[in-house]
């Protein structure tokens, strides 16, 4: 701990401050290294996630918080600076997250100007413009002045559906960020009058932002403005009551300006300038403007916490002002920004940026506290990402400013670093001398810059309230915006016109399609719902009832006509529940007027215009059917007329982006793919997941541009659901291959360099691992215990980490009979002996001369190619292809590819895979090269391929004409695992892209992403070969790099080049390193290199022969069934259970199990009024209570079963129930009878 002193008192200072890392650690040791935690944590996350239904309510208030250049790795380092690994910032719990596209028009990298354009006004324009479309360039005053060229904001289009609205920054008000809400400027810079003059611009012409935001017609309706800046408001020499001196040239006040003009409307209005002012505003005032510094406000940590307040109490005050008022009723809209993390980081000063983003977090909290997240939208974010990146290998809760050891000259290296920045020092600096945990303290970086750039990489969004689901996946920053103004029906998707009753009359006389429909809009639902409810008569004779399918778990409401009863138990016969209705619904679909209209079920067309829990049954319905009438509305998901439809999107063309249609309609496009889609609850058949080892966030920016474009999409990226993934491992800080396997497919959260134990094993350690208390299952044994195909693909060893994480069966080695001497043999029972567990204490034993080489007895620590071979999930493998055949073969022997041996023991494992197969009367097939790989029957029932010694070639070293890609093994696997032997109960693939991680580590940027290209390439032919209504395709890394992109090149700029110089005139990269083989001295010239040689290894800022990981969450992209539950952060030991539960395999929560319970109990909880129209109620039979009579109001807990008796030839549903709490809503006209899952 360190709190060694001679002075009693400063040890026992030292113990309180190291207080909360001791009983985390404390923590740890009680609680982490047991396997039952993990999963139970898990199996908890899961349950919540279940539960969680989405809100289709209108969004009244909308908060849109800003974190300004809050990357992913700042997310992560702030966990740790705020005591923990395991930390959750407040909006990471939120149920909805994903990925944002930040760059510019004309830029790879954002700044804070374009990309508030973006996710403030939907447009994505020019680097340093704020709230013009791309045809205007940086300082283009006349294309500036061009109304046509300007973008409104959500503000604008929120003030014109009559809402309150409100600033708040620790900037500068006149800040890039701020500005986009009301401003439209050709630079950034422009805030004052005498910035536009020094540029010589006519500044009559062209206002300033200052100007704009007190006289502009958005500004100057601004129910809150609080934020720093004071100095642009003011004449020049005239000081504020806090000293600051002005700068406006046109001797103008502005603050006394924006005084007046409230006044004159006869408007409450309070400038303010102090936190005690802030902190007695009454919530009745109508207007504040409140400027509490200069320029920008301080730091958190240097705050005078008596005069500033800080962003937590700005925030509180904004709310309560925004809530009440003139307007107040129509909601609000508030745009609150942590700004200042921006700042420090460019500073480089690290500390200073995660105590910024801790008070963000803060601030969060508090709108939270102060909502109601039934009617409040609230929406996180960044702008753009920092180079900052979390090297490797610290131990757990290891300070974060801290060092993580040394580098391979000696010095002192540490964990944060940056690719540039004022923190750059000379080769041989000393960073042991240096106190890290100052926060004024520099962090490194790569190269020498005043202001360290911008990062390239995605950055993550995150959403709570109405409508937030929409946030999944990833998408271009500019569709924010629009799925805020979805939600809150501002904007383009203003529904506010009055209906009236002859108007739905009309409506209701037509038959229900989706156009009818979706002219009332999502802002219109419970309008017309309650207007449908008080004029229509032709609702009296109906019940309305709102049943969630038991196998979907997607809620559907249907309108019966009374008077007949319905079939409604749920069962797997083909002429009975939900089949039968599915069968009707598609033949009325497909064969509307040929459709059996004596069918006793009938149903009527299929429309989308769900939220709506009053469905209309009309009269054209009554006539056209004598029996049972189900209108379906489907779930969540509500039409708008405006969103232009799928594929009606324009085509990508540069001069296309400089257009506000351009971008509008491209965000209209992906929110109406993502309002038409709906979560698949189906049972998964089949399961591939996809590992793109070390594929960091950063590593997908690039690559993009890499295949041609920023705008450019990986297969995986166009997957509808995504989440982030904590990595970390129980004992380190930043994770490896091993123990993060064990995490995402076993469930189980273990030690570095461990695979398929608990924390309770550390590294080499067999004696523990033996323990069956300390074993962890994978999902690929729990698939196969549901009788599923299951196989392996990787282009690293098949014995390496990442693909042993779910083979390994330890136990059968450690029986009597190989080692009757072994002092726990008692512990192995012929039940453990015969379960598949997968567990070993050193990552690297993948030969049996690996294990005896550390001096370990083999008979006790088999090697994982053994593992494989023999034991039971190993062997039962149906493919496994990849490289690595050196682990298999006996040293002196060579096979078919030149590859010499490594085993000791003389034994050919690959013969002996052979015989077994052969014994048991199996086809199986070695192949070792393509033409073998392609020429395996599709009806194999097992095939194992090792193309290679130790590691596949990288793809770009190839020879396609021997050694098969990632995409051709991934196509093949899936052919043999969709036949043969239990083909019939699904599959269970795992497939790698093991070399993205490899050339990392060399710190070969090319290399990395040519291996992403073609691991995007094998998950486009996974979704190519299945069907997404039966498989389910997770896609996800294990960790992540240090790699950065940093800023500010060219947009379409090569990614392997140049964005610049740095600021002693030398050339320095796009691509970077915190550390690895790349590091050269300050002086040395990059201009010389040959960035594009594919063996280029990029520079770093410490030397290792090594590069490490990186510590920062990795994105998970999901697809199928059940695939809607990859939202949030989650810890990375969650991903197994939510694909075990769509699969339904394990011992876990499933999908069957939930869907068994509603089949054959349904146990559900009713609610509402039962009526009959003939005065002689339903017929139910109640345990011990009469049968239900006319206008009864009570809430049942029931149960259904099979009844096969029959009136007049229709199926009845014959209900059990018992009295429980009374739920009823009542209802003059039609009585609602809500049935929902009692989870």
């Amino acid at each position: 701990m360190g709190c060694r002193s001679r002075s009693i008192w400063r040890t026992y200072k030292c113990i309180l401050r190291h207080r909360k890392k001791i009983k985390s650690r404390w923590q740890f040791l009680i609680n982490e290294d047991k396997a039952s935690y993990w999963r139970q944590k898990a199996q908890n996350v899961l349950r919540r996630k279940l539960s969680y239904r989405s809100n289709t309510n209108i969004a009244k208030n909308v908060i849109l918080f800003l974190g300004d250049g809050m990357s992913i790795p700042t997310l992560a380092a702030t966990r740790v600076y705020m005591g923990d690994e395991n930390v959750e910032l407040s909006f990471e719990k939120f149920p909805h997250t994903a990925l944002s596209k930040t760059y510019c028009v004309d830029s790879q990298v954002a700044d804070s100007a374009c990309s508030a354009t973006a996710y403030l006004g939907g447009v994505k324009g020019n680097i340093a413009t704020i709230g013009v479309t791309a045809t205007v360039e940086l300082d283009d005053c006349d294309g500036m002045a061009n109304t046509e060229n300007h973008v409104s904001s959500i503000l604008k289009w929120s003030q014109e559906a009559g809402k309150r609205t409100g600033i708040v920054t620790t900037s500068s008000v006149t800040d890039a960020s701020p500005t986009a809400t009301y401003g439209h400027t050709a630079n950034r810079l422009w805030q004052d009058d005498t910035t536009i003059l020094a540029a010589g611009v006519d500044v009559t012409k062209c206002r300033d932002i200052a100007y704009q935001l007190i006289k502009g017609n958005v500004g100057k309706q601004f129910n809150i403005i609080l934020g720093g800046g004071s100095r642009v408001f003011m004449p020049n020499g005239t000081r504020d009551r806090l000293g600051s001196v002005g700068t406006r040239s046109d001797r103008v006040n502005l603050v006394k300006e924006w005084l007046k003009d409230k006044k004159s409307q006869g408007s409450d209005a309070e400038f303010i300038w102090n936190r005690d002012q802030l902190v007695n505003l009454s919530e009745d005032t109508e207007h504040v403007l409140g400027l509490f510094s200069d320029n920008y406000m301080p730091y958190n940590l240097d705050r005078n916490r008596t005069l500033t307040p800080s962003l937590t109490e700005m925030t509180e005050a904004a709310i309560k002002i925004a809530r009440k008022g003139k307007g107040a009723k129509n909601g609000y809209f508030l745009f609150i920004e942590g700004g200042r993390i921006d700042q420090a980081h460019h500073q480089a000063l690290a500390k200073k940026a995660l105590e910024e983003t801790a008070e963000f977090s803060r601030a969060i909290t508090k709108a939270q506290e102060l909502t109601n997240e039934k009617d409040t939208l609230i929406v996180v974010t960044a702008d753009h990402a920092h180079t900052l990146a979390i090297a490797g290998y610290p131990e757990r809760n290891n300070d974060i400013f801290g060092s993580p050891g040394n580098d391979e000259q000696g010095r002192t290296r540490l964990t944060l670093t940056y690719a540039n920045g004022p923190g750059h020092k000379e080769c041989g600096h000393d960073f042991s001398k240096d106190n890290t945990a100052d926060k004024e303290f520099p962090f490194p970086g790569v190269y020498n810059l005043t202001s360290e750039t911008h990062g390239g990489d995605d950055v993550a969004i995150f959403a709570k309230g109405p409508w937030s689901h929409l946030y999944s996946g990833v998408m271009e920053e500019n569709v924010i915006p629009h799925i805020m103004a979805y939600a809150s029906c501002v904007g383009k998707y203003t529904q506010r016109r009055r209906i009236s009753s002859k108007q739905i009359k009309k409506f209701i006389a037509e038959a229900p399609n989706e156009s009818s429909c979706g002219i009332l809009g999502a802002c219109r639902r419970e309008e017309l719902c309650q207007m449908s409810l008080n004029n229509i008569e032709d609702l009296r004779n109906t019940l309305v009832v709102n049943i969630p399918d038991s196998k979907t778990r997607v809620s559907r409401t249907f309108t019966v006509i009374t008077g007949t009863y319905i079939d409604l138990y749920l069962n797997n016969n083909d002429d009975k529940g939900w089949p039968y209705f599915n069968k009707l619904i598609n033949e009325y679909l497909h064969n509307p007027d040929t459709f059996n209209r004596s069918t006793p079920i009938q149903i009527c067309k299929q429309i989308k215009c769900s939220g709506i829990l009053c469905c209309i049954a009309h009269k054209y319905l009554l006539n056209l059917f004598n029996n049972i009438v189900i209108i379906i509305i489907p779930g969540e998901y509500d039409m708008h007329p405006d969103i232009t439809p799928v594929g009606q999107r324009a085509r990508t063309i540069d001069t296309l982006e400089t257009t506000s249609n351009y971008w509008n309609t491209k965000a209209q496009s992906t929110l109406s793919e993502k309002v038409n889609s709906a979560p698949n609850t189906n049972i998964a058949k089949n399961v591939i997941m996809f590992l793109g080892d070390g594929m960091s966030i950063p590593t997908q920016t690039a690559t993009r541009v890499y295949m041609g474009g920023e705008e450019q999409e990986l297969s995986f990226e166009k997957l509808p659901y995504s989440a982030l993934s904590k990595t970390y491992c129980v004992d380190k800080q930043t994770a490896d291959s091993a123990c993060t396997a064990t995490a995402y497919l076993g469930g189980v959260k273990n030690n570095y360099g461990t695979l398929g134990v608990t924390a309770a094993v550390v590294r080499n350690d067999c004696d523990s691992m033996i323990l069956e208390e300390n074993h962890v299952t994978s999902i690929a044994t729990w698939s196969q215990n549901a009788g599923k195909r299951t196989g392996i693909v990787t282009t690293s060893t098949i014995t390496d980490a990442s693909p042993a994480g779910i083979v390994y069966d330890i136990l059968h080695s450690l029986s009597a009979e190989n080692n009757p001497n072994y002092p726990f043999n008692d512990l192995l029972t012929s039940e453990t002996t015969n379960r598949a567990y997968s567990h070993t204490a050193n990552r690297n034993w993948q030969s049996d001369t690996d294990v005896t080489s550390t001096g370990r007895n083999v008979t006790v620590c088999r090697d994982i190619a053994h593992q494989l071979i023999k034991w039971d999930t190993g062997k039962n493998f149906n493919v496994i292809l990849g490289g690595g055949s050196e682990k298999f073969l006996p040293t002196g022997t060579v096979d078919a590819v030149g590859a010499e041996g490594d085993r000791s023991d003389g034994r050919n494992l690959i013969e002996e895979w052979l015989e077994d197969r052969t014994a048991e009367g199996n086809t199986g097939e070695y192949v070792w090269n393509r033409t073998g790989l392609l020429g395996v029957g599709d009806d194999t029932d097992y095939v194992l391929g090792l193309f290679s010694s130790g590691n596949m070639p990288y793809n770009i070293d190839r020879d396609a004409d021997t050694v098969p890609s990632l995409e051709e093994m991934t196509e093949i696997a899936i052919k043999i695992a969709s036949k043969g032997t239990g083909a019939e109960n699904g599959f269970f693939l795992f497939i790698e892209g093991g070399r993205i991680d490899h050339a990392h580590h060399s710190t070969k940027a090319k290399k990395s992403l040519n291996e992403t290209v073609e691991f995007s390439k094998a998950v486009q032919k996974a979704l190519d070969l299945t069907d997404a209504d039966e498989t389910l395709i997770v896609v996800t890394a294990d960790h992540a790099h240090t790699m950065s992109v940093s800023g500010y090149a060219d947009r379409n700029a090569d990614i392997l080049g140049s964005p610049g110089t740095d600021d002693n005139g030398g050339t320095r990269l796009t691509i970077n390193y915190a550390n690895g083989p790349g590091f050269q001295n300050s002086s040395y010239d990059y201009s010389q290199d040959d960035t594009t040689d594919d063996n280029y290894r990029f520079p770093s800022v410490n030397y290792l022969s090594s590069e490490t990981h990186g510590a920062d969450d990795v994105g998970i992209y999901a697809n199928g069934p059940w695939a809607h539950l990859f939202s949030g952060v989650i810890e990375e030991n969650l991903i197994p259970h939510i694909m075990a539960y769509a699969s339904c395999v394990g011992d876990g929560l499933t999908a069957c199990s939930d869907a068994l319970e509603k089949m054959y109990f349904m146990k559900l909880n009713i609610f509402g009024v039962l009526f009959s129209p003939n005065g002689q109620g339903l017929d139910v039979e109640p345990w011990g209570t009469p049968n239900i009579t006319s206008y009864q109001t009570r809430a049942f807990e029931i149960h259904t079963e099979r009844f096969d008796s029959n009136v007049d030839g229709v199926e009845q549903f014959q209900i059990f129930a018992s009295p429980c709490t009374n739920l009823a809503n009542n209802n003059d006209n039609v009585d609602t009878l809500n049935i929902i899952p009692d989870d």
